[in-house]
C-alpha cells in the first residue's frame, strides 16, 4: 500500500516545537517544517523561558526570512502563556498560522509541550505533531502519518524512523518496553522489507510524536512530574492501557541531534531518577522483584564507570538521580 498518496486534506494539524536556549536549532527545524508538503497545518513554537534571546531571534527570522516570501504564511501570533486565547475562533484553522507562545518559566519537556497541546486541543486541531527543536523532517511526514488511520483507527501515537545527524550512529525507531526491568529498548533500523510501512511498538521517541486530539484529551497530556526524559515512554504506555496502539511509520523520517540543548549531566540525572519514577507509577508490586536489583546494580555500575573515566560531574549527577529516586522527588530538580 502507498500511504504517501492517501492524505485527508480536511484534517488540520498543529506542529509543536519546544525551544529552550536553542534558537539556531529551532530555526533549522522551522525551515524544514515550513517546507512540508501538506495544505492544512499550523505551527506552534513554545519557548520555555529561554535566557539567550531565543524568542526575539525566532520572531525576527520568521518576519524577515520567510513570511514575506510566502503569502500562505501571513499569520503570526505571539502570546504569553497566561494570555493565550481560549476561543476556538481566535484563529482560522483553514489558514496556515504560526503561533509563538512565551512561557514564564522552564516547565521541562512535559510541561512546555502541555502548554501547546492544551492550546491545540482548545483551538480544535484534529492532530498534533510534537517535534524536538533539534530535528529536521521529511516533507511528506504529515501525509504519511495521516494516511495510517485508513488502516488502523485505534492508534495512540505514531513515530517515524529516526536518522541521527552523526553518520556513525545507527538509524533507529521506537521499541519494546520491558515492564519487569523498567527498560525501554530502542530498535535498530536495518533489514526491514520495503513493503512494510508501519510496525507496532510499545513506545516511541519523544523527538517526533504524532497523535490526535482524542488521545490527548483522554490522557491529559504528558505527566509533568517527569519534567524531562521518560515522559514519552510513560505517555505511550498509558495509551496502551487505554487500548490504543502505537506504531512506527517506517517510510518517513526525522533527523535528530539528541539532547541538542540539554547538558549531559541533566540528561543523566533525569534518566536515572525517572526510570524509578516510571516504575512507581506503572509497575505492579511483583515487578519490583526483578526491577529493583537490576536498577541498583546498573546505576551503581554506571556511577563507577564514570568515576573510572574521570567524569566526576556526570557520576555525581547519576548519584543524585539515584538518591532522589528513593526520596521520591519529582518535577524539576531542586538545586
Amino acid at each position: 500500500m502507498d500511504t504517501s498518496k492517501s492524505s485527508h486534506p480536511s484534517s488540520n494539524v498543529a506542529i509543536i516545537i519546544l525551544n529552550w536556549n536553542g534558537f539556531n536549532d529551532t530555526i533549522k527545524c522551522l525551515q524544514s517544517v515550513l517546507n512540508i508538503d501538506y495544505d492544512n497545518f499550523s505551527i506552534i513554537v513554545v519557548d520555555n523561558h529561554s535566557t539567550d534571546n531565543s524568542v526575539n531571534n525566532i520572531i525576527s527570522w520568521l518576519k524577515m526570512q520567510y513570511i514575506p516570501q510566502q503569502n500562505k504564511w501571513n499569520n503570526l501570533f505571539v502570546y504569553n502563556e497566561f494570555h493565550i486565547p481560549s476561543q476556538t475562533n481566535s484563529i482560522d484553522l483553514k489558514e496556515k498560522s504560526i503561533i509563538v507562545i512565551k512561557n514564564d518559566k522552564n516547565y521541562g519537556y512535559a510541561g512546555g509541550n502541555n502548554v501547546a497541546l492544551r492550546y491545540a486541543v482548545n483551538m480544535g486541531f484534529d492532530y498534533m505533531l510534537i517535534l524536538n527543536n533539534d530535528t529536521v523532517v521529511d516533507k511528506e511526514i504529515l501525509k504519511k502519518f495521516i494516511a495510517i488511520e485508513k488502516y488502523t483507527k485505534n492508534f495512540g501515537f505514531l513515530g517515524p524512523r529516526i536518522e541521527p545527524y552523526d553518520e556513525d550512529k545507527q538509524v533507529h525507531y521506537g521499541g519494546r518496553l520491558n515492564i519487569w526491568l523498567g527498560r525501554a529498548s530502542r530498535n535498530r533500523f536495518s533489514k526491514i522489507s520495503k513493503e512494510i510501512e508501519f510496525l507496532p511498538v510499545d513506545h516511541l521517541s519523544g523527538c517526533a510524536l504524532f497523535t490526535k486530539k482524542e488521545v490527548i484529551q483522554k490522557l491529559q497530556g504528558f505527566d509533568e512530574e517527569y519534567f524531562l526524559t521518560f515522559e514519552d515512554t510513560d505517555i505511550c504506555y498509558r495509551a496502551i492501557k487505554k487500548n490504543y496502539r502505537n506504531y512506527v511509520v517506517v517510510n518517513t523520517w526525522v533527523k535528530h541531534k539528541e539532547f541538542g540543548s540539554t547538558p549531559s549531566t541533566t540528561a543523566i540525572y533525569y534518566s536515572v531518577r525517572n526510570r524509578f519514577l516510571f516504575m512507581r507509577k506503572n509497575g505492579r508490586w511483583f515487578h519490583w522483584f526483578s526491577f529493583l536489583p537490576i536498577y541498583l546494580l546498573g546505576t551503581t555500575k554506571q556511577i563507577f564507570l564514570l568515576l573510572f573515566k574521570g567524569n566526576f560531574t556526570d557520576a555525581k549527577a547519576a548519584f543524585y538521580g539515584l538518591r532522589d529516586a528513593f526520596l521520591n522527588r519529582r518535577g524539576e530538580r531542586k538545586k
